[in-house]
């Protein structure tokens, strides 16, 4: 079993990009590090940080043998951090920061951190199995009201985040592991395309899609033409099981 895997990211309505994805592969596709990131800090040192982040995946990929993964990834999450600290910054407004989603896809189990706003979503099928709390005081308070009883009031301060790579603080991950079962895909995306697709639509595009690039072009597409003329960089990350050997896969597209 190997896996698909697609990426899309549009500009929305803004000048600059500052979203950045990466997927690296070994050992015919069976082993997977995918790597999102969305910018923060102004244009270009937003751009900066989430591409150091990136920077940093490529570099440290594969992991050492016999390394764990979660201790692979948090030494990831950690060293993209003090890189991001290291971008020359003047002092005037916020310093470059970025947030973090990283899943290693391996063929019995996958692995996955985040720290930020940016998700990962886990789906069985049509079926949302598991979704990222965002480190924003706005979740927080969400998920501190378990009842419902009280009306949670959330102040549009409350959505800057409390965590990321790059700030003062050591980034403090979030962490999951999961036994890969039948029909189990991801979808990690920012928070400019989840802010405007819920998860059911996300289950049944990919659900109704010829293939994974379709998909996420017609997630993303609908991510910005929902957000409007001011929309925010939307980028998406899918990843599906492939089932059959890499060897058979070949010799389909050869006869």
């Amino acid at each position: 079993m190997a896996w698909q895997v697609q990426s899309i990211i549009h500009t929305g309505g803004r000048k600059q990009q500052q979203d950045r994805t990466i997927i690296l592969r070994k050992r015919f596709g069976r082993e997977i590090l995918i790597a999102l990131g969305d910018g923060m800090g102004g244009h270009a040192h937003g751009a900066a940080a989430a591409q150091t982040l990136i920077n940093t995946a490529e570099q440290h990929f594969p992991p050492p043998r016999k390394q764990p993964i979660p201790e692979f990834l948090q030494n990831l999450c950690l060293k993209a951090h003090e890189a991001i600290r290291e971008i020359p910054w003047d002092g005037k407004g916020a310093r470059p920061g970025s947030t973090c989603v990283l899943l290693y896809l391996g063929p019995k189990h996958a692995h996955w951190l985040h720290v930020g706003d940016s998700r990962l979503y886990l789906f069985q099928g049509e079926e949302l199995i598991f979704q990222t709390e965002d480190h924003t005081l706005a979740a927080l308070k969400t998920s501190q009201n378990k009842t419902g009883r009280e009306k949670t009031v959330i102040t549009p301060s409350d959505h800057r985040l409390y965590r990321c790579l790059g700030g003062n603080h050591a980034p403090q991950p979030s962490a999951g592991v999961t036994r890969i079962e039948k029909d189990h895909w991801f979808l990690l995306c920012s928070d400019g395309f989840w802010h405007s697709v819920l998860p059911q639509e996300m289950a049944k595009v990919v659900k109704n899609s010829p293939n994974l690039f379709a998909a996420a072009q017609q997630l993303v597409e609908l991510a910005v033409l929902r957000s409007g003329e001011e929309s925010d960089n939307a980028s998406v990350v899918l990843a599906r099981q492939e089932f059959g050997s890499p060897l058979r896969r070949l010799r389909r597209i050869w006869r």
